[in-house]
């Protein structure tokens, strides 16, 4: 465990550091002055920016890296990408449908919708805010990359690319700031405890992890 901390410290201390003051953000402002906060922020670029940079945290984009990395990197890399990719859905759905069904997005918790910043074209959810399944997909995604990535040197990065996707669902009316700082803590810590657990794993170590199937091919 330590190693893979130490290996990658880049990553994690900047995600150290988004936990820090995020809780200290969330432990100063209310919900509502959070989120009146963000929203102040809109510019024409984040308008044009933003609905396109959100869907790279859609579930597809996990199922697809599984595959990619499946054909061109290793089995070991894949496995650790499909069981992030069926994880965060996973946790996503439970939380959502199950413990916390009522959790209200902005464009409903603000019934005074002439208050927000909508953008054109988008299409906005009213409930089941938390936590942000995007975010829980992006942080997954990127700390997937950052962990097998050769440069440890850039791992900050992918944590500030994971975050700029969990910013875009706030920027675009779709979540809490409290929903993606859960997000980003459950799709990291996902994935960072599958590729401790399988790298450890007795099984693991008797697989041909660097046999991909296009190398087997040739």
């Amino acid at each position: 465990m330590k190693q893979v901390f130490q290996e990658n410290k880049r990553f994690y201390l900047t995600f150290l550091v988004f936990l820090v003051l995020g809780g200290i953000f969330l432990s100063v402002y209310t919900q509502t002055a959070t989120h009146l906060l963000f929203n102040a922020w809109h510019t024409s670029f984040g308008d044009l920016l933003f609905p396109y940079l959100t869907h790279l945290g859609d579930g597809w984009v996990l199922a697809a890296l599984a595959l990619i990395v499946l054909l061109f990197h290793s089995y070991y890399a894949a496995l650790v990408a499909t069981v992030s990719f069926v994880g965060t859905s996973f946790t996503t759905q439970f939380l959502k449908r199950v413990i916390f069904t009522e959790a209200p997005r902005p464009k409903s918790y603000f019934q005074e919708s002439d208050i927000l910043h909508f953008v054109e074209g988008v299409q906005v959810h009213c409930c089941n805010s938390f936590p942000s399944g995007h975010t829980m997909a992006a942080f997954a995604l990127f700390s997937f990359i950052a962990l097998f990535v050769k440069n440890k040197a850039i791992g900050w990065l992918f944590c500030i690319a994971a975050l700029t996707i969990g910013f875009s669902r706030i920027y675009l009316q779709q979540h809490f700031f409290v929903d993606v700082y859960v997000g980003a803590i459950l799709g990291t810590s996902l994935t960072t405890v599958t590729y401790m657990f399988t790298s450890q794993s007795k099984t693991a170590k008797h697989m041909i992890w660097q046999g991909a199937l296009l190398k087997g091919r040739k």
